[in-house]
């Protein structure tokens, strides 16, 4: 790592102390690099307990196992940017604001999290002998795959908080790689280089497939937009109770008052828990059913 920061030379900061753009990208990639060869044993480990509790459909096993990989990164990313900020002479501080300003321009934040998915497809070392057919076989997999993330995702959007459906979708990420591990043998990282090694992203056969996915999942939203509607005659009930409140209450900030508040709520409250009683017992019964028969997805 000293050696690949030595050989770039001298690492420009602005006038605040963060890190010029081209600089920060280099650094980063040497941080990123580092951290990846360093924590590639304990990867390779607790892959194999997350395999194992994926194989046995034991979540808990699994989330816990996936949490604790998460734990185990950072701790060695942290020890890494430590070091690599110690031998620049750049203060940790300034190099987290860096972060933190380059990622606020959207053009610069894709930019560099392409670079940080070809810093860690440069660490795939494993050789690709499968036929492009395979790979084909496997994208179409994975974005059947995708689909299903995307409706569990969906039937969370409205009770989860955003961490939480981030940290979801982060394990149904790394579910699909090991059920892409249990079909084809290898997984989703190396997935990513074969395809890139094959120019996938130009296949037409995966272009058409794709579209197809899409175009499914944009009939499912909508479905499921339609479904969520209230029929026109409860929409107008709705509207008779609103005008019995009489005139809005309102106070100098434009806010509700905090009586016309709770009028209104109650009427909000209790036409949604019409409109959602049906199905949510339907959910208790169907997850249920799942917790009986040991299915914790």
């Amino acid at each position: 790592m000293r050696e690949a920061m030595d050989a770039h030379g001298d690492f420009a900061t602005k006038i605040d102390g963060t890190l010029e753009y081209d600089d920060f990208i280099v650094f980063r990639a040497i941080i990123t690099r580092q951290a990846g060869r360093a924590f590639a044993p304990k990867r390779a480990e607790l892959n194999e307990k997350k395999l194992a509790a994926y194989r046995e459909k034991n979540q808990q096993a699994y989330v816990a196992a996936f949490r604790e990989g998460q734990v185990e990164y950072q701790k060695v990313i942290v020890a890494i940017t430590k070091k690599a900020c110690e031998w620049i002479e750049l203060e940790s501080q300034n190099y987290q604001l860096t972060i933190r300003q380059y990622m606020e321009d959207q053009e610069k934040r894709k930019v560099i999290q392409e670079k940080d998915s070809e810093v860690r497809m440069a660490l795939e070392t494993k050789p690709i002998d499968q036929t492009e057919a395979d790979i084909i076989k496997a994208s179409k997999f994975k974005f059947k795959r995708d689909m299903e993330m995307f409706r569990k995702l969906q039937s969370l959007k409205f009770t989860t908080s955003p961490q939480a459906q981030s940290e979801i979708q982060a394990i149904e990420m790394s579910k699909t790689s090991d059920a892409i591990t249990i079909e084809f043998g290898f997984d989703l990282a190396h997935l990513a280089k074969a395809s890139k090694h094959y120019n996938l992203e130009n296949n037409e056969e995966l272009k058409s497939f794709r579209k197809i996915v899409i175009a499914q999942k944009e009939s499912e939203e909508k479905a499921e937009f339609d479904r969520a509607q209230p029929p026109q005659e409860v929409i107008q009930l709705i509207q008779e109770e609103g005008k019995l409140l009489g005139e809005p209450q309102y106070k100098q900030d434009g806010t509700m008052t905090f009586d016309f508040f709770l009028e209104t709520s109650k009427i909000v409250v209790k036409h949604t828990y019409n409109q959602t009683k049906a199905g949510l017992e339907e959910h208790a019964v169907a997850r249920r059913a799942a917790i009986s028969a040991g299915n914790e997805e």
